[in-house]
């Protein structure tokens, strides 16, 4: 039991996905990385980074923080699988309603660009004021509103 408990830490599973990123974007040996290479290693740099979070614990004058962050970080993840709900719900429907605008003409860009507004960048009259979406238009702008209420000011509030 006590050799499980081992597994119970999150510091675990960064190493094991540290590793395993690692051996993907060395893997094929004596060859030329590709495109899948260069993700790998682009998620073991973000790993080895955010382990250092984890060692730095030992240090008295910043270990402190870094138990602050990560406390932190853990919270912001059970906010954020709850919000990437209504944020799947709100970047379908604006991509529904306003595909002709760039930032909402496909899929994955409608949820990027939801979740950029989530995050401040609304533009408010570029998107919902300047364009034009026919009989759509009364029922985008009070999604957008709806939106506003639900996702900004929400998520603010509960971090």
């Amino acid at each position: 039991l006590q050799r499980l408990s081992y597994f119970m830490s999150i510091e675990v599973y960064f190493y094991l996905s540290l590793y395993f990123s690692t051996f993907l974007f060395m893997y094929p040996p004596d060859s030329e990385p590709c495109m899948w290479n260069w993700m790998f290693g682009l998620v073991s740099i973000v790993l080895a980074w955010s382990l250092v979070l984890f060692q730095i614990e030992c240090i008295p004058s910043t270990g402190l923080y870094s138990l602050m962050f990560q406390r932190v970080l853990v919270s912001l993840v059970k906010v954020l699988l709850i919000f990437g709900f209504f944020l799947m719900a709100f970047a379908m429907a604006f991509y529904s309603s306003m595909r002709s605008s760039t930032p909402f003409s496909t899929v994955p860009y409608a949820i990027l660009k939801a979740f950029d507004m989530t995050v401040g960048e609304l533009e408010f009259v570029t998107y919902f004021v300047s364009a034009d979406y026919g009989r759509f238009q009364t029922a985008v702008q009070c999604l957008f509103v709806a939106f506003v209420i639900i996702m900004p000011i929400a998520l603010m509030n509960l971090l």
